[in-house]
């Protein structure tokens, strides 16, 4: 049965994230600025790391192995026309295989073993310590999360994705609390309706639209698009997402060698 991790001590804070692979490049960068400003444990969840990424994340803090649910990625569990459809608007199938990795995101959440937890997708630029946001963080179920961008909510918006009145948040940095019913339930959803989202972002957001789950809404500073929203002297967390963002990555990771 899906539930949460079980762990012998919860421990009061901590941070997850989870890699593959194919973005096991971005540890080193991604540590190396956590590290700057942070000294809150860290859960490394293994979405299929090489021997060299998990003795990375061995070294740094927590590895746990995700539990196996082979549900994502398959094309027959996508529903009929679908797939179509997400080749017109994201300009061919690249995401096909990224799916497999984007929809265990909410199984990763469940494996965390602090009461408090943030979630930072790889490709977080971690700039501040992170102790405000702990405190942001309620002692209740309410998922602590930005929407995106307005430029993407109105992209998306025009797709069809999603609804004129839905909001589209943005999963790379997300705080909660461990037992939060909604992100149980957003798990369970995943196993039962992956085949009907995108992506665990346009999951997650019709589940609040249509469930009317509480929210904290995130400074956008601890989820800030450059690429998108331009430089900003407050921002907290750069979220360096998609294609592009990964190539500005790389250009900072050969500005660390100069």
């Amino acid at each position: 049965m899906l539930t949460w991790r079980e762990v012998e001590t919860i421990i009061p804070q901590g941070v997850v994230i989870a890699s593959n692979e194919s973005q096991e490049w971005l540890l080193p960068w991604w540590w190396e600025n956590y590290a700057k400003h942070n000294t809150f444990p860290v859960t490394f969840v293994d979405l299929g790391l090489s021997e060299e990424g998990k003795k990375f994340c061995k070294e740094k803090g927590e590895l746990v192995e995700i539990p196996s649910y082979p549900f994502v990625g398959i094309e027959e569990k996508i529903e009929e026309g679908r797939t179509e459809s997400w080749n017109k608007i994201f300009g061919g199938n690249l995401w096909a295989e990224k799916r497999r990795y984007w929809h265990k995101k909410s199984i990763a959440l469940l494996q965390t073993p602090y009461q408090h937890t943030i979630w930072l997708d790889t490709d977080c630029e971690v700039l501040c310590s992170l102790a405000p946001l702990f405190e942001k963080i309620a002692q209740n179920d309410a998922i602590l999360i930005c929407p995106s961008h307005e430029k993407v909510q109105e992209y998306i918006i025009k797709t069809g994705i999603v609804f004129a009145d839905e909001i589209l948040f943005n999963s790379g940095v997300i705080g909660y609390t461990r037992e939060s019913k909604y992100i149980l339930q957003w798990a369970i959803h995943t196993i039962k309706e992956h085949g009907f989202h995108f992506g665990d972002d346009n999951l997650l957001s019709r589940l609040i639209y249509e469930k009317k789950w509480p929210v904290q809404i995130l400074d956008k500073v601890y989820n800030w698009r450059e690429i998108e929203q331009g430089r900003n002297p407050d921002i907290k967390i750069s979220h360096w997402a998609g294609e592009s963002g990964k190539f500005f990555i790389s250009l900072k990771k050969l500005s660390f060698l100069e």
